[in-house]
Order: C-alpha cells, then structure tokens, then sequence
C-alpha cells in the first residue's frame, strides 16, 4: 500500500526542483528590489527627465506606473509584517516549533496572493502531526481571519491611497502577472492593468471630444 500511493522518484525530483528554482527567483526579485528601493529617487528622476526629453505625453503614464509599483511594494512589506509579527507571536504562544521560522515564511508568502492560506494549513499540518489540535485550530482561524482583514480592507485600502485604481483590477492584475512572467509579475501586472486604463480613459476622451466637433 505505501509503494501504491508513493510519490514517484522522477516527479518527487521535478517538484523539489520546481520549489528550489521559484525560491531562486523570488530571492533574486527581492534583492533587485532591494537595490532598486535604495536608488529609487535618482533613478525615478532620471527615468522623469529622459520621458519629458523624448516623449513628454508619457511622462502621465510614468507616474501612475512609479504609483502603482509603490503601492504594491508598500501593500507588500506593511502587510507582511504586520503578519508575521501577529502570527509570529500566535506561533509562539501556540508552541509551535521555530516559531521565527514560521514567522519569517509567514510574512513572504503574504506578499503572494493565495499563498498565505496555503501556509496556515501546511502549519495546521504540522500541529496536528505533534498532536496539538487545539493550537493548530487557534493558529488557523487567527490566520483566517486576519488573511481575510488584510484582503478586503488593509491591502486594498493601501493600494487607492497612492493610486486611483480598484483593488481588484489590481489583484486580478497580480495573479495575471504571475501567471505570465512569474514572481515579477506581481508588480507588472498592476502597471499594466493601469496603462490599460488610462489608454482607455484617453481613447474615451478623444472620442467624446471629436463626437461634439
């Protein structure tokens, strides 16, 4: 029976492999973010000034797409910390083993849409195997509720501060990107989305204006 539901030695290698290469991307996407957010005034100016050289009517564009960057990145830490701090202290008080661990692993995966529910029930899990039901059913309604907080009020709330844009063209903007082009695509998928809307909001524009003419 254990041969028969076993997972096979070449597709065991290729998720391993597949888990390993994602880690490697996301790793490189933080640290490029990471240089990218210490220069990001000089490089926005020169981004800035290059675009009203040579293309001024872009220059709009440039700004909501920096916004939108922005309020992802923000969404991205605040949320994450906030979560792992919360969930770190749950982690601790539920006696989970390297409840820092969690904590950490907790806070990146709120960065990625749909991941955090994955990782309460990978915990809830892991509880269950210590036999501490009790404290795997605290640690997974807290992070229920809290994920479904940060979805439908913080997130979103932080995102139409700095950009008028709806969260969810932004989230479906996300998981677009991600399909796309991969972890990266959590922040080109809302640019786009909002180069969209304003090709559009322009195009109407015209179109009204040569409709009275």
């Amino acid at each position: 029976m254990i041969t028969k539901f076993a997972i096979p030695y070449e597709k065991a290698g290729q998720i391993a492999l597949f888990i390993v290469m994602q880690s490697f991307h996301f790793l490189i996407m933080l640290l490029v973010l990471f240089f990218i957010f210490l220069n990001s005034a000089r490089l926005s100016d020169a981004l800035n000034h290059i675009i009203k050289a040579y293309t001024p009517g872009f220059s709009e564009y440039f700004i909501k797409a920096r916004l939108v960057i922005r309020s992802v990145l923000d969404s991205m830490v605040y949320t994450g910390l906030g979560t792992g701090v919360i969930l770190g202290v749950v982690y601790y008080f539920a006696h989970l083993p390297y409840p820092i661990f969690f904590a950490i692993f907790t806070a990146l995966a709120t960065a990625i849409p749909f991941a955090l529910p994955f990782v309460l029930i990978l915990i809830f899990l892991i509880t269950l195997v210590q036999g501490q039901l009790i404290s795997g059913l605290i640690i997974l309604i807290i992070g229920t509720v809290l994920s479904f907080i940060i979805d439908h009020w913080i997130r979103p709330a932080i995102i139409e501060k700095y950009v008028n844009i709806h969260f969810l063209a932004a989230f479906l903007g996300a998981l677009g990107g991600i399909e796309a082009f991969g972890l990266i695509g959590i922040y080109l998928g809302p640019v786009i989305m909002v180069l969209l809307t304003l090709f559009w909001q322009e195009a109407l524009n015209n179109a009204k204006k040569q409709n009275k003419i």
